[in-house]
């Protein structure tokens, strides 16, 4: 038969001061689960299969799951990285995000109204792009939290296009239809 195999999931894009859950994924189960984590990790929760933990740094260090069957010990030791908190990243408890981003009527005649909500003032620029990747128009709107104004495709060909925002710390975009 072949030999065990354990494995675990652990989020890609922690930053530091975030809690970690390390999920034990392993087919089979195994009967038991240890786990060596850095010196200076505080450990939240500790789960046997889901142990949560606090990195004390940034950086990258190691997880080591010693997974036992039996007797048998099997390790599986895997590198994380840890990025140093960004505070303008876009999250909605920062209020740098998009909230909303509406356009309507989808599909249109190439002249359509487009409404966008962010959750702070900020900077913003409203993109059409065709399905070749060519900026087929642009607004640009300074300091505002929302906008509501109609756009216009410059000579319309019935196709896919797409409209996109991009803001100070966000972006967020919308697939829409030109037919005639």
């Amino acid at each position: 038969s072949l030999s065990p195999a354990p494995e675990f999931l652990v989020s890609t894009t922690p930053e530091s001061g975030d809690t970690i859950v390390i999920v034990d994924i392993s087919n089979p189960r195994p009967d038991s689960v240890v786990w060596d984590f850095p010196p200076g990790t505080t450990i939240v929760d500790t789960s046997m299969f889901a142990p949560a933990i606090i990195p004390a740094d940034t950086g990258s260090f190691t997880i080591s799951m010693h997974a036992w069957y039996g007797d048998c010990e099997v390790i599986l030791t895997r590198m994380i990285s840890i990025e140093p908190f960004d505070s303008l990243d876009a999250q909605i408890w920062n209020a740098n995000a998009i909230d909303s981003l509406i356009l309507y009527p989808n599909p249109n005649n190439g002249t359509f109204t487009v409404h966008v909500e962010l959750q702070s003032q900020q900077n913003f620029v409203i993109l059409i792009i065709d399905e070749l990747g060519n900026e087929r128009g642009r607004t640009q709107i300074s300091d505002a939290d929302q906008w509501t104004g109609q756009m216009s495709v410059l000579n319309p060909v019935p196709g896919n296009y797409i409209l996109r925002v991009v803001a100070e710390f966000d972006s967020e975009e919308i697939i829409f239809i030109i037919s005639q």
